[in-house]
């Protein structure tokens, strides 16, 4: 970046003085985006953002944004503040600085978003509280910075010692280098030999510190600060926090202070795995960027949505499930879950456990079992079995009281039928129907197989999900028989999710949806009848098209259905509508009793009429005349 797109702004109140260093986005793009504004936190200038081998205002620069790094009062050479509470007092003089920048050096318009770690967090947080507005803001990202009355033991007794020096060196020591930063596994072992660090770090004031850590600040900051955000706020902390070592024992902490934000109109409040406080220099840097990214391009008006909107579902998110078993990309990986399973429903998974000659030995099998003549998938029409598996022939399933131009084979984890005196609703589980081995050598096999290596996937990866919604990875195990139940669909459509190879369609259904209380996505995934899916271009036909989705069973007569969703979590759930709704139908899925798992045994029948009819023509006709009485009313 040349120097004539660098400019140093000053600013300066008596007793205080301040500068930023102001850097131009990308041409064409800049007069479209807000201003950035950077603020750091003690013992380190502004370079902590900006540096050899990381820079966010190059980040931000090269997506259009201007960028502002302020240098605090009292480092990079500003003088010492002669305030004795420079935190508080600087307030007014960074919103000047701000002002300033943004109506003489930015466009003055697009509004102007503060993203601020550690002391810097404090500081933007309270731009927002006590500044706001005097600023067009229209949002906040604060890293690191947890209210607390409890202080690291004698530190405040170290830092009133020798009164003559007005700051504190930190040494690096390993203790200090994890506290900092995190366990070695975190940390990039390359910066912190790298040349640079000298230059990032400095001595810091005793002055803010002492500040901060007065019970003052803490209340002023839980009664003042917090309730009065009231633009967006991200709000996040490191999985090894000043104040913690892990997740399991940060969550509550955390969960308490990002409750403080009682009147943000919108809360991403998260713990970032795989970092410590300074998680700029952790492995995981680039999650960080990309989550401020995100924050910030959702506060920007929403453009219309382009072929690349995963929310107009015409891109699916591509995932490797191989990143899960490594420590080092797990974190990743978990946070693309996160993303996938919130914002938008479906996604693609690679390098997965089930074994690809299995899923190509499914594949030919099955096509072999659409391609007998009708009298040998008849031989296991589904309205032979009481338990709803068989074949289904083209518009004998009913949905949305409208007939289904599909066919298809359903199959489910093998299990005895239930005893004569056992409830109706039993019956949507027993012994599959299977063609005669003669018929179609293997594939009993071929489709057990599969079944079998999907259950260890369907274990494992509802794990992932728990914690990626930074749950108990077990939360969702209580949730599944053992083994679990399963239902395999052969079905001869196709959904609008073009095949890749070696990869599994994942889609989330409403019962996670419900489990979640609407924090995941259930996205509707209808047949796509439209000619392009089955003719090219040049109008030659595509041919048969297939899917066999596993469906994941979840019971519902579970003794205990509680759930502990972390708080950050369910406000990731910004529709209240749909919140109110997921709630509603776990409530009846879950705690409906018999009542409910009657009326879904009651739905199946409705959809499979010839298997109502011949198994339960009473019920069919008694759920027939309520759907008549119900059209009706229409």
């Amino acid at each position: 970046m040349s120097d004539t797109d660098r400019i140093i702004i000053k600013f300066e109140k008596p007793g205080l003085k301040a500068h930023g260093i102001f850097k131009k986005g990308r041409e064409g793009l800049r007069h479209l985006k807000p201003l950035i504004v950077l603020i750091h936190g003690g013992g380190c200038n502004a370079s902590y953002f900006d540096n050899d081998f990381h820079s966010v205002p190059k980040a931000f620069n090269e997506l259009g944004f201007n960028v502002l790094s302020i240098n605090r009062v009292g480092y990079a050479h500003n003088p010492l503040p002669e305030s004795a509470s420079p935190v508080l007092d600087s307030i007014p003089l960074y919103s000047a600085l701000i002002k300033k920048s943004y109506e003489e050096h930015s466009n003055g318009k697009n509004g102007i978003v503060l993203v601020g770690h550690s002391l810097g967090a404090v500081t933007s947080l309270s731009i927002a509280a006590f500044e706001g507005e005097k600023l067009p803001l229209l949002g906040v990202s604060a890293l690191g910075i947890i209210p607390t009355k409890d202080h690291p033991t004698g530190l405040a007794e170290m830092l009133k010692a020798d009164p003559e020096n007005p700051r504190f060196i930190v040494e690096a020591s390993p203790e200090a280098i994890e506290a900092f930063m995190g366990p070695p596994s975190v940390i990039d072992p390359s910066i912190l030999v790298h040349p640079t660090m000298p230059l990032i770090f400095e001595p810091g004031l005793k002055s803010e510190l002492l500040e901060w850590w007065d019970s003052a600040w803490y209340n002023r900051f839980v009664h003042e600060v917090a309730p009065g955000v009231r633009v967006p706020l991200q709000f996040l902390a490191a999985e090894y926090e000043l104040g913690w070592k892990g997740i399991k024992e940060g969550q509550p902490i955390f969960d308490h202070a990002a409750g403080l934000f009682t009147n943000t109109p919108k809360l991403d409040a998260r713990l970032l795995p795989g970092g410590g406080h300074n998680f700029e220099f952790s492995r995981n840097a680039s999650f960080l960027q990309k989550a401020r990214e995100e924050f910030v391009n959702g506060l920007i008006s929403s453009p219309p949505k382009t072929a690349h909107d995963p929310a107009a579902f015409n891109e699916i998110p591509l995932l490797d499930f191989a990143l899960a078993n490594d420590i080092t990309t797990k974190p990743k990986f978990l946070e693309s879950l996160r993303r996938a399973v919130v914002n938008v429903g479906f996604l693609y998974i690679k390098n997965t456990p089930v074994s690809i000659a299995i899923q190509e030995t499914l594949i030919k099998k099955g096509i072999e079992r659409f391609d007998l003549p009708l009298e040998e998938k008849l031989k296991i029409e589904m309205a032979n079995s009481k338990h709803f598996l068989g074949y289904a022939r083209l518009g004998t399933e009913i949905t949305a009281m409208k007939p289904d131009y599909r066919e298809q084979f359903d199959f489910a984890t093998e299990v005895p039928a239930p005893r004569p005196d056992e409830p109706v609703w039993q019956n949507l589980r027993g012994p599959n129907q299977w063609p005669e081995e003669s018929v179609i050598p293997g594939f009993r096999v071929a489709v057990e197989n599969y079944m079998n290596e999907i259950q260890n996937l369907a274990l494992s990866f509802s794990r992932l999900i728990a914690e990626a919604l930074d749950m108990d990875p077990t939360s969702f195990d209580k949730f599944f028989d053992i083994p679990q139940h399963n239902k395999l669909k052969l079905s001869g459509n196709w959904i609008k999710a073009p095949p890749i190879p070696g990869t599994l369609v994942i889609n989330i259904g409403r019962s996670l949806q419900a489990l979640t209380k609407g924090v995941c996505t259930a996205t509707t995934h209808r047949v796509n009848l439209s000619p392009e899916n089955y003719i090219s271009e040049d109008g030659t036909p595509l041919g048969p098209r297939y899917s066999f989705p596993v469906f994941q069973g979840v019971k519902t007569d579970g003794k205990d259905n509680s759930l502990e969703i972390p708080q950050h979590i369910k406000y990731l759930v910004k529709d209240e509508k749909v919140r109110s709704e997921a709630e509603a139908t776990f409530d009846k899925m879950f705690n409906g009793g018999e009542s409910v798992r009657e009326a879904i045994f009651i739905s199946r029948i409705t959809s499979h009429q010839d298997v109502g009819a011949r198994w339960y023509p009473d019920l069919l006709a008694k759920a027939l005349e309520e759907q008549g009485k119900f059209k009706a009313g229409a």
